[in-house]
């Protein structure tokens, strides 16, 4: 079965949203889910040598820019 692209896009661009860059040199983030109050519980994540970080409550994802 072929998937419908007009359901698939929705997807991605909500994925695309979620997705964060930081500089790279940067070591530890907090989110908090970003909706002014409406989000969640803030919470620190380091990045301990990785690239990426996803958050556990709302599944934004950190990523560090390339140098």
């Amino acid at each position: 079965k072929i998937l419908d692209i007009e359901i698939l896009f929705p997807i991605a661009k909500k994925v695309e949203e979620n997705i964060i860059k930081v500089s790279p040199e940067t070591e530890t983030i907090c989110c908090d889910g970003g909706q002014d109050g409406l989000g969640h519980p803030a919470v620190y994540y380091s990045f301990d040598n990785q690239d990426k970080v996803v958050c556990g409550y709302c599944g934004k994802i950190y990523v560090k820019e390339k140098e």
